[in-house]
């Protein structure tokens, strides 16, 4: 039995039940700025709080999203191509919640910046930070050579959704079968680079 999400039954108490999950997990976060790790209680037997499992989650499941995505674009599984969006949205979506969620448990939130400017390459938490960020990078680049030429498709219209389809597909216009075909070549490219890499940026955690 399948259910509409979009019909007023079913959309209106899901609306209310994600707008008082926002409201709880934004007081959660001004009592985590106001008040620091005091409300966590942390001890020596636990060192760490929800906001690592968090991390640990969502990174994991960034990289798996990404891995069948990769999966599908490169060995042309006919059954999950229709997943490969869908996956590259939800990962890039897992990768910044779980990115979230470890800064919340910086001691000093406002220096995270530093792991780039004085990150030591002797150190494995360093060097995952500067994984996740080109895996971040890498993410974005497959999604958009993925997406790029329905980009270009809707950006003929002269709304809003038109003019800001044309600024996310960086002024290219062109559809036909030997760019998209490009854009396939690309991304395929970025897949077998980005593999390895979000196997090591799922087992760095670990690490």
């Amino acid at each position: 039995m399948r259910v509409d999400i979009t019909s007023k039954p079913v959309a209106v108490p899901l609306a209310a039940l994600w707008a008082a999950a926002l409201a709880a997990g934004l007081v959660g976060i001004w009592l985590r700025l106001t008040t620091g790790h005091e409300l966590a209680n942390y001890t020596s037997s636990i060192p760490w709080g929800l906001w690592i499992a968090a991390y640990a989650y969502f990174m994991g499941l960034s990289a798996g999203l990404f891995l069948i995505s990769a999966s599908a674009h490169v060995f042309r599984i006919e059954r999950l191509q229709p997943f490969i969006k869908l996956g590259l949205f939800a990962a890039l979506v897992s990768l910044l919640a779980g990115l979230l969620t470890i800064w919340l448990d910086l001691g000093q939130m406002e220096r995270f910046y530093t792991v780039y400017t004085r990150g030591s390459a002797g150190s494995m938490m360093a060097w995952l930070v500067w994984m996740y960020t080109v895996y971040g990078i890498l993410l974005v680049a497959v999604s958009w050579f993925v997406v790029r030429a329905d980009l270009a498709e809707r950006a003929s219209g002269e709304d809003l959704k038109g003019r800001l389809a044309g600024l996310l597909a960086l002024g290219r216009k062109d559809t036909g079968e030997a760019s998209r075909e490009s854009d396939r070549r690309n991304a395929r490219m970025l897949f077998m680079i980005g593999i390895p890499l979000a196997i090591a940026t799922a087992g760095g955690s670990g690490a």
